[in-house]
């Protein structure tokens, strides 16, 4: 009995053999009709037709059986052991490999020799073969007109395997789809495994393939052929394309109002064409993915130079008065949503509690960016200034070991000058005036944020 999965494809690729049969007949037809036919040319337009009639109902069955999972028509069965004898035979024509040469050429020869290396694992650290486990276990290398049968060798069975996997270890559902097409399945077995005939033979290269001098000892180089892992970079684009779709999903949930799950995006996706219209050419992986494939950008950093206005005699007036736009801190809008929030506590229906714990959230952020432009400043000090005052010399210094010597006592002068400097800039920006309240609410939120600042 035939597995489920390579049933259905066969009967698929049958249907669209069969249709373009069809098609080509039907257009022989009506170049027939409109010229002018002669007598002896009567007998093969009526064969003609025969045969598109023929082929019309065969189409009709096919759909059917597909339809139904079931195949009782024995013409139909006939044509699925044609299928699999038909993919053994172009075996001879097809190599296996694992970097296929014509990535790194299309141009490139027959007789350039196939490469099979799986490698080993070892925890070294780099993307190679051995070391990525792939859902890909082989591409094949073959002219294009072979492709239908070349994703025959691809079809997944029943046990998870692919077709080829399933022949090369001899498994029982490999021996059970060979028996459908011949009794003396071990010759058939080895008429599909001729896939791997260059592999052990040795390799031959081309001079239409990059050639690069790489040392092996002192004074010593190979001559080595670069060629492209094929089943690395179609792993890559698998694995970038399921992160992008699911980035697509979650921001269309977002949109909606949606809840959705954390999800990962990654930006400045570099997209690379092999074989450029004709994907085909070059492997039966890059045909079956359309020739695309998706790369991770990989250029140098650029580094731009960082302006931090550096603190003289008080941090907070030297520097929280700059334009910091350019590390995404905006005091301005900040402090403006959190004078809305004052406002709104005493003339809304909002739920004080709510409020106030939006009014946190701002805090929070405002807090934060003080700490980040902190950072910065400490980093870009070379010299901590002596006009500042002593807190604050202690704060900016870079060596964490002096910040926990000292005595805490100049955290809670550096709690007391954060806040103070929150409350002067809603009082003296936005006219707002804080009651007890919202002065010890500021108060609790530095302190429960004085790990970040410490």
């Amino acid at each position: 009995m035939i597995d489920s999965n390579v049933e259905d494809f066969i009967i698929k690729e049958l249907i669209k053999e069969h249709e373009k049969k069809e098609k080509k007949s039907e257009k022989k037809l009506k170049e027939s009709r409109e010229s002018k036919i002669e007598n002896d040319e009567i007998k093969d337009l009526i064969e003609e037709t025969k045969d598109l009639e023929e082929t019309k109902d065969l189409i009709e069955e096919l759909k059917k059986s597909q339809e139904s999972k079931m195949i009782e028509n024995d013409k139909i069965k006939d044509l699925i052991k044609k299928f699999i004898l038909n993919a053994a035979e172009i075996s001879k024509n097809i190599s296996c490999a694992t970097h296929p040469c014509k990535f790194s050429n299309p141009d490139v020869n027959k007789e350039t020799s196939p490469v099979w290396f799986l490698g080993n694992f070892s925890a070294d650290g780099y993307v190679r073969t051995g070391n990525v486990k792939s859902s890909f276990k082989f591409d094949l290398c073959g002219s294009a007109t072979y492709n239908p049968k070349m994703g025959f060798f691809d079809v997944s069975m029943s046990n998870g395997k692919s077709v080829l996997e399933n022949i090369i270890d001899n498994t029982k559902e490999g021996k059970e789809l060979l028996s459908v097409a011949e009794k003396n399945t071990e010759e058939l077995r080895n008429r599909f495994l001729s896939v791997f005939k260059n592999i052990d033979v040795d390799c031959v290269t081309s001079s239409k393939i990059k050639q690069v001098y790489f040392q092996v000892s002192k004074g010593q180089y190979h001559l080595l052929s670069l060629l492209t892992p094929s089943l690395l970079v179609y792993e890559l684009k698998n694995r970038l394309s399921k992160l992008v779709t699911d980035s697509k999903e979650n921001k269309e949930k977002i949109k909606k109002g949606e809840k959705t799950n954390s999800f990962q995006e990654i930006y400045n996706l570099m997209h690379l064409k092999y074989g450029g219209s004709k994907p085909q050419n070059i492997s039966y992986l890059n045909s079956k993915n359309g020739g695309t494939t998706r790369l991770l950008l990989c250029v140098p950093p650029t580094i731009d130079e960082i302006n931090v206005r550096l603190p003289k005699t008080d941090f907070f007036y030297d520097c929280l008065s700059s334009d910091y736009s350019e590390f995404g801190i905006d005091f301005k809008s900040d402090f403006k949503r959190l004078s809305q929030l004052m406002f709104y506590k005493n003339n809304s229906k909002i739920p004080s509690g709510k409020i106030r714990k939006y009014q946190n959230r701002c805090l929070e952020k405002i807090i934060k960016s003080i700490i980040e432009i902190m950072l910065l400043a400490r980093e870009n000090l070379k010299d901590i200034p002596e006009s500042l005052k002593s807190e604050q010399q202690i704060w900016l210094n870079k060596d964490e070991n002096v910040r926990n010597e000292v005595a805490n006592d100049w955290k809670s002068e550096i709690g007391n000058r954060m806040a103070l400097w929150i409350i002067l800039k809603l009082k003296k920006g936005y006219k707002v005036e804080l009651d007890d309240t919202d002065l010890s609410a500021v108060r609790d939120v530095i302190s429960s944020h004085e790990e970040l600042w410490k």
